[in-house]
């Protein structure tokens, strides 16, 4: 009777040990999201922060390889101080890091993937970490008590490969502070725009337009100027117009009251 009873207990712990489990390593779950000091008036995602994914490319057991790359999307926007740096859908990369095939005595398949990174905005890739594995119980439509009924045959039944199907939701966890590489107005123009330009051309775009102003307002002011219109050229007050053109920084022409400045000295000060 102690060996039917210690028979059944082994083999009730061998069929909970087949039955599928999505786990995440518990040394990756995330913490509450900190914020860390970086470039001051830069914008970043802080370490910690839980991004809500699907799966794109499917898995399966018996089919995938290691190392075969694997895709996801985002499910959820990610906010940063009232801006949105992880649109719903940005595209993740995982890699696959272990498969196990289904074998006999209704030994299960398992695949397992690494998450990799996020695209954000900026074209930033935003690092993330992710653990998860989903292991192939025994043969399709067991249940408990069909096992200890026929756990006799059960050496003889072919474990099932497991399948990890598109649209499968997990999470992630952004595993470093990631910069976002400008301020909030610059990726804010970026993001008007749809994402379709970067930081660097937001500020490429930004610095062309200063010089065609300050191209515009060099053109509304005359050849010869008087002192008024030279500080208002320079956009300085009028006792350090008056030190410019008494130290001969700037020259200048007196005619008979009144002192007159030639625009082409000026810009060549300024280019000196």
């Amino acid at each position: 009777m102690f060996k039917k009873a210690l028979s059944c207990a082994l083999v009730i712990m061998f069929l909970f040990s087949q039955i599928p489990v999505y786990a995440a390593d518990p040394n990756e779950m995330p913490g509450k999201p900190t914020v860390s000091n970086r470039i001051a008036g830069y914008m970043y995602i802080p370490a910690g922060t839980v991004v809500n994914c699907e799966l794109i490319t499917p898995m399966d057991s018996g089919k995938t390889k290691t190392g075969e790359r694997i895709l996801f999307k985002t499910s959820d926007n990610i906010i940063v101080n009232n801006l949105t740096v992880i649109p719903r859908g940005s595209m993740g990369e995982g890699v696959v890091t272990k498969v196990k095939k289904a074998g006999g005595f209704g030994s299960g398949g398992a695949v397992e993937f690494q998450a990799k990174h996020i695209k954000a905005i900026n074209n930033v890739e935003v690092p993330a970490t992710f653990k998860m594995n989903e292991s192939g119980g025994s043969k399709s439509g067991w249940v408990v008590p069909s096992f200890l009924l026929v756990s006799v045959f059960a050496g003889f039944i072919q474990g099932s490969n497991q399948k990890i199907p598109a649209s499968t939701p997990f999470q992630v966890i952004v595993s470093t502070d990631t910069d976002l590489g400008g301020t909030k107005e610059e990726l804010e123009q970026v993001v008007a725009s749809q994402n379709t330009m970067t930081v660097s051309q937001v500020r490429e775009q930004t610095a062309k337009k200063a010089a065609d102003n300050a191209i515009q307002t060099a053109k509304a002011f005359p050849e010869i100027m008087t002192v008024e219109q030279l500080a208002e050229y320079l956009q300085i007050d009028r006792t350090a117009v008056d030190d410019l053109l008494k130290t001969g920084a700037i020259k200048s022409t007196t005619i008979g009251n009144s002192v007159r400045i030639k625009k082409k000295d000026v810009d060549a000060y300024l280019g000196s």
